[in-house]
């Protein structure tokens, strides 16, 4: 206590009290008050506790780490409930308007051919738009855009946007699979099969989509279709299957409706792109490149069977079938039906079975 007056009494002063103390009593009471307060005042700010005291909040907090640079440190974020702060959007500059090139295609479409792109459904159409008009004895060239679409929530194969029909021989006709890949089915007018040349495939099958427009085109009623895959030549890469399919399309037509299968042929794959922008922008097709050392083997030949039992030829696969539950005798009946087509919910009856009930 001695040392705080001190540093408040000044020598004089500490002598005044020394010598008369008893006539400042009330002086030295005033000087002790005002030491309590500045001792009280130093005291506050000394005694600081070692640690803080923590702050109780309702809000949670979120560890996050973070991977700069290789730095693998936990950090605190808080997470408050009010909403996150709106970040500024990057302007999205305005794609330029595509600038028409040809025959309905614009300079996208030419960007596709020149970028070694998977061929659309507008590039296919625009070229067998032309070619049908140099051969007019020829008859399919169909929108690719009638190909059936699954219906995931059904479990079945909807037309909705139309279907394909019959056409009769020399027919052909460019389809989409429903795999993202590109076949040229025709059929020949020297036998009158039907055949369909893919570019890239292994097994030689053939995709219920697939069967679906076959059996509409190639159909005619038929309770089986026999298709005929043969071993053509196949693309390089996995996205030249449309230009192989313009390839072979035209092969067909040059050739009379029909195709050399003594020999495979042998496209020059580096210039077919080329040779298609070139024939686009003519209005004119000609013939793909070939190289003179094409093989001279005849070409294998796959089989594979279309059924088609209901009543409205389309195939088995485009939807569940019903059984005639009809007898003769202890044989059943071997009639079946597109479930749309039997217009029951239960057994199912043919009109023979039906008539003798």
């Amino acid at each position: 206590m001695m040392v705080l007056c001190n540093s408040l009494l000044t020598i004089n002063e500490l002598e005044d009290l020394t010598f008369s103390s008893e006539n400042h009593a009330d002086y030295i009471s005033v000087k002790l008050a005002s030491v309590q307060q500045v001792y009280n005042a130093t005291t506050s700010k000394l005694n600081t506790p070692s640690k803080q005291k923590a702050v109780s909040t309702p809000k949670s907090t979120k560890r996050l780490r973070f991977a700069d640079n290789g730095d693998s440190q936990d950090h605190q974020i808080l997470v408050t409930d009010s909403p996150p702060p709106v970040k500024k959007a990057k302007l999205i500059m305005n794609k330029p308007i595509p600038i028409a090139w040809i025959n309905g295609l614009n300079s996208d479409h030419k960007q596709i051919l020149e970028n070694n792109e998977w061929l659309c459904s507008e590039i296919i159409n625009a070229c067998c738009t032309i070619i049908s008009k140099q051969f007019p004895n020829a008859s399919g060239f169909q929108p690719t855009g009638l190909s059936p679409v699954f219906d995931d929530e059904t479990k079945s194969w909807s037309e909705k946007f139309g279907s394909f029909v019959e056409k009769g021989c020399p027919t052909v006709q460019i389809h989409h699979t429903g795999k993202s890949h590109w076949v040229t089915s025709f059929q020949s007018v020297n036998d009158q099969c039907i055949y369909v040349l893919d570019s890239f495939s292994k097994t030689f099958t053939l995709t219920p989509s697939l069967d679906i427009q076959l059996a509409a085109i190639y159909g005619h009623g038929k309770k089986h279709i026999s298709i005929k895959l043969p071993e053509v030549q196949q693309q390089l890469n996995g996205y030249d299957c449309g230009v192989y399919s313009i390839a072979n399309l035209l092969e067909f037509c040059f050739n009379g409706g029909t195709f050399n299968f003594k020999q495979k042929t042998a496209f020059e794959q580096t210039s077919m792109r080329d040779h298609l922008i070139k024939c686009l922008e003519l209005g004119y097709f000609s013939k793909f490149p070939q190289s003179l050392n094409s093989c001279a083997d005849s070409v294998k030949m796959h089989t594979r069977k279309i059924e088609c039992g209901c009543f409205c030829g389309k195939p088995d696969i485009l939807e569940n079938m019903f059984g005639c539950e009809g007898k003769r005798g202890r044989v059943t009946c071997s009639k079946w039906v597109h479930q749309s087509c039997s217009n029951v919910l239960g057994d199912w009856l043919c009109d023979e079975h039906r008539s003798n009930v």
